[in-house]
């Protein structure tokens, strides 16, 4: 699959959904994939919210709500399961206990005709409880800016692993560290004699069995 974990903002849901009290800085962008689609644009009954999505950044996943106010500004945008999609403008809510986002602006669609589910993403709520994300930060540090607006640091959080595991590499990436186990190993072979350059052909696996 040419898209990976690579083209998700990483630990986009964590990262917003961890703090207590999250604020919107105006000034923030996250790459999300839609894993889940209800519409409810048809449904006399439902006044308010027109469309229920569920957003995944390849290991959390959480529903994101559109209502009226956004959904008439995106009468243009069909969105189809598991577009990669910019969430912009959003806040955060809980509702009997579980995490909801509401977009207060329209969804941008960055890449459509995925056919696949990015990651093995699980609920937000349920890592959270089972104790899977302690090792991500709750929120980016906020600092100030010359014109006293503040801002919030984006910055590369980690997920639960200490190394990048095999299935978030992707050519889009160029810094990351991995931990690995040879599992076969073929001898080299040379494809240019004349530079004396030489291929080997390895299978590798990670703790996670990928």
């Amino acid at each position: 699959m040419e898209d990976k974990l690579g083209s998700l903002t990483q630990n986009g849901i964590a990262s917003i959904c961890l703090p207590d009290e999250y604020e919107y800085d105006g000034d923030e962008k996250r790459v999300l994939q839609i894993v889940d689609i209800k519409d409810f644009s048809n449904d006399p009954k439902k006044k308010s919210v027109k469309m229920r999505l569920k957003l995944s950044d390849g290991y959390c996943q959480v529903f994101c709500l559109i209502k009226a106010e956004v959904f008439d500004q995106m009468l243009s945008v069909k969105l189809t399961l598991h577009d990669i999609i910019e969430l912009g403008h959003f806040k955060k809510q809980m509702v009997k206990g579980k995490t909801l986002l509401i977009a207060m602006s329209p969804l941008k669609v960055v890449k459509t005709d995925n056919f696949e589910e990015i990651g093995k993403p699980m609920d937000f709520d349920f890592r959270k409880q089972s104790d899977q994300l302690k090792d991500i930060p709750q929120a980016a540090p906020v600092q100030k800016r010359a014109n006293g607006i503040t801002k919030r640091v984006q910055t590369r959080v980690s997920s639960e692993y200490e190394f990048t595991p095999i299935m978030q590499l992707s050519s889009f990436k160029n810094d990351f560290t991995i931990k690995v186990r040879v599992t076969k190993k073929k001898e080299p072979f040379m494809f240019n004699r004349a530079k004396q350059q030489s291929l080997m052909n390895i299978e590798l696996i990670d703790e996670r069995g990928d």
